[in-house]
């Protein structure tokens, strides 16, 4: 028989691989959208000669679930360091050889500030339909996950959008 602290460790454990099945599905779930949104709704010069790379979709990453406090949680986050900089060819960087990569997910989100690319102004709303839909549906799945890992489902899950 399990003594109280193995049987909170294991606990936890099975919360944390819950959550991690959920994050995957998000973070799926982002690229796609990023697809959609960005990719497929500019057919561009730049698209047509090849020129897309699809280093933006591929710098979305997640971090592992982890106890913090009283809190197991997981982040999305975008690794800006994924995609590479060649200000003769202006990928990610703007006509002044500029490197854009900081600002890149506010420029495609919101259309303002475009000075690359042919969508110029056009907003993406990529993370505006990803959060519709993680409000939509994390709390199902982290639900079904918890489940499907012999849990009860007894408690609230929240999603906290950050500006980091």
């Amino acid at each position: 028989m399990l003594n109280q602290i193995e049987e909170m460790s294991l606990i936890n454990s099975k919360v944390q691989s819950a959550l991690n099945k959920v994050v995957d599905i998000c973070l799926i779930k982002l690229e796609e959208i990023i697809q959609t949104n960005v990719y497929d709704g500019y057919s561009g010069g730049w698209a047509q000669a090849g020129m897309r790379t699809g280093q933006f979709k591929k710098s979305w990453q997640k971090t592992v679930a982890k106890i913090v406090g009283n809190l197991i949680e997981a982040e999305i986050y975008e690794d800006i360091n994924i995609m590479v900089t060649d200000s003769e060819n202006f990928i990610h960087t703007d006509l002044n050889g500029e490197d854009d990569r900081e600002d890149i997910a506010e420029v495609i989100e919101s259309g303002n500030g475009y000075n690359f690319g042919e969508r110029e102004g056009i907003p993406a709303h990529y993370w505006q339909d990803f959060m519709i839909w993680v409000n939509s549906n994390a709390t199902n799945l982290f639900k079904t996950a918890l489940i499907e890992q012999g849990l009860q489902t007894t408690g609230n899950v929240e999603i906290t959008e950050t500006d980091d």
